[in-house]
């Protein structure tokens, strides 16, 4: 194995070590994050991945998925976006007509004070980052 001090985990050894459902490679995951020296990232989109099969292809609902995440990314030598994901993990069981990815663009708007633009009303009624595209925009303002 090529010598690292930090590496990116895919979704995969997210997701094995959430579920152990391929032991071998559950193990193998867990061996690898908790050998001494070396740290991890989870990247955004390992994350969103791994909520997304948890719900689709596993059935688990929206507190589940975040406990099970919360669980992984506790490890002390995995790191992943806490500014970003923290308000996710919050928000996430708290609006059911939101999808994960919709709760991602509302915290990601809310952890740097940004305004997003989209055409999902729905979402500028929960979200308060979020603002309808304008119908008429000028290119003086």
């Amino acid at each position: 194995m090529k010598s690292f001090r930090w590496a990116l985990l895919d979704t995969n050894v997210i997701l094995r070590l959430a579920l152990g459902d391929n032991r071998e490679q559950a193990y193998r995951a867990l061996d690898l994050v908790t050998a001494n020296g070396k740290f991890f990232v989870a990247p955004d989109m390992a994350i969103y991945e791994a909520a997304y099969v948890l719900g689709s292809q596993y059935g688990y609902g929206r507190k589940k998925i975040i406990e099970i995440l919360k669980t992984v990314l506790s490890q002390p030598r995995i790191d992943y976006n806490h500014e970003v994901f923290d308000i996710v993990f919050e928000e996430f069981p708290k609006h059911p007509k939101l999808s994960f990815a919709d709760c991602y663009m509302c915290a990601l708007g809310k952890s740097k004070e940004w305004s997003f633009f989209t055409f999902d009303e729905k979402l500028t009624k929960q979200c308060e980052m979020a603002l309808v595209v304008p119908e008429n925009i000028s290119q003086d303002e």
